[in-house]
């Protein structure tokens, strides 16, 4: 058994931004171990508490601090695909990409084949809860995310937003957006390839900051922040308490 309060989830984020986006959701927070840690709580589905750890240093950082950490949540920014044929469903700036179908590590047609890591049932089964709530028009991450702007003005949008979550897989080490949009792919990002290891069960959260094959730019990127994490907290809503790891 864990002691009482060790965090059973793990939120990893990169960047500045991601950090302080989660932050902001996560309640009584405190350091922890070091300036690029913290621990708190937020809501669990059935009125309990997930005791979790926000960490800014990579999912095998976390796990060696915190080893009663049993679920990890990646959450941050990635790229986009855009949608081949520009349908109005494709992902657009400001979107969340939730990894439900799981990581590609490589793209099927290059070098090296494509390999694909499955997110944690748990996990999915609770964003499965939050898409059906979506067609009786229930978004309660769209509450957090306006919340989350008031608290933190800079995490504004810079242009128009209404943030919409695609559910599907998440590329690794890929940057060819018509192989990607070919495969399915929804979002490309370079953190992809820590998830899977140890055993732990993991989920990838991502807000679109940019889209693929467009003009890159850091604009978009707080506010994506903001949206990933948002939905994170909701997520963790639907998801009972989870049983933390004997160290």
């Amino acid at each position: 058994m864990t002691k009482p309060h060790q965090p059973a989830v793990g939120i990893v984020t990169a960047g500045t931004e991601e950090f302080a986006a989660v932050r902001l959701f996560i309640d009584g927070p405190v350091p922890a171990g070091g300036p690029d840690h913290l621990t708190g709580t937020v809501p669990a589905f059935g009125g309990g508490r997930h005791h979790v750890v926000l960490g800014a240093l990579g999912c095998a950082n976390l796990v060696r601090g915190f080893g009663s950490v049993a679920q990890i949540v990646l959450c941050g920014v990635a790229t986009g695909v855009p949608d081949p044929l520009g349908r109005t469903h494709g992902v657009r700036l400001g979107d969340v990409v939730v990894s439900v179908w799981g990581v590609v590590d490589r793209l099927a047609g290059t070098a090296e084949p494509a390999a694909v890591r499955r997110p944690s049932p748990v996990l999915v089964r609770a964003a499965d809860i939050l898409k059906a709530a979506e067609y009786a028009e229930q978004r309660p991450w769209l509450a957090l995310i306006e919340d989350g702007v008031r608290q933190q003005p800079s995490f504004a949008p810079p242009g128009d937003a209404s943030p919409r979550v695609h559910f599907g897989r998440v590329g690794s080490r890929a940057h060819d957006a018509r192989l990607a949009a070919e495969q399915g792919l929804l979002a490309l990002e370079t953190k992809a390839e820590e998830v899977g290891h140890g055993g732990l069960g993991w989920l990838m959260v991502r807000g679109v900051s940019e889209i693929a094959d467009a003009a890159t730019s850091r604009r978009w990127r707080p506010y994506a922040a903001l949206t990933a994490a948002a939905y994170v907290r909701c997520l963790l809503g639907e998801t009972p308490v989870i049983a933390g790891r004997t160290p």
